[in-house]
């Protein structure tokens, strides 16, 4: 019940982060030399101080606050979809859920075609990774690349961090 509890402070502060598509190329040309180096990624120390439940957990908040953002403000287009997408896709790798493309395409909560349209460019830029489901050949699934993971991680890591920071 403690850990439950002590989370919900990591919801009281909004963080505005916005994923542009420079970005998505940014980390697709990171991914890339990643995967040329065959260098393996090995978050700082500081950004390991935080378990990866407390990070799903504050991804979870993140899109919750989006959500709540959207309520708030309707009518506002954010246009955020890839950046709701690989938050969901951390937090269900995190709780060991496979992801389908279908609940992928609600989790960016804008049309399909949009979202499709998104999943394709991140599997062609090496970010997501998309995989037949062995008992449904109907369905697919969607991981993050295992590149994608780590930064996903070294990131929220920082930015729980200073949302903390901010609150002290």
């Amino acid at each position: 019940m403690e850990a439950a509890t002590s989370y919900e402070n990591d919801c009281l502060v909004e963080v505005p982060i916005r994923l542009s598509l420079a970005e998505i190329e940014r980390l697709t040309r990171i991914v890339d030399r990643v995967r040329q180096s065959g260098m393996v990624i090995i978050p700082p120390p500081h950004a390991i101080s935080a378990t990866t439940e407390r990070l799903a957990a504050f991804a979870k908040c993140l899109l919750a606050l989006r959500r709540k953002r959207d309520s708030a403000l309707p009518g506002i287009e954010f246009g955020e979809p890839a950046w709701d997408m690989l938050l969901d896709l951390y937090v269900q790798h995190v709780e060991g859920k496979k992801v389908c493309v279908s609940s992928l395409c609600a989790a960016a909560a804008v049309p399909a075609t949009t979202a499709l349209r998104w999943i394709d460019a991140m599997v062609g830029s090496g970010l997501f990774i998309r995989s037949n489901d062995p008992q449904d050949r109907r369905r697919v699934h969607v991981d993050l690349a295992p590149a994608l993971l780590a930064a996903i991680e070294i990131f929220l890591a920082e930015a729980r961090e200073r949302v903390q920071v901010a609150l002290r």
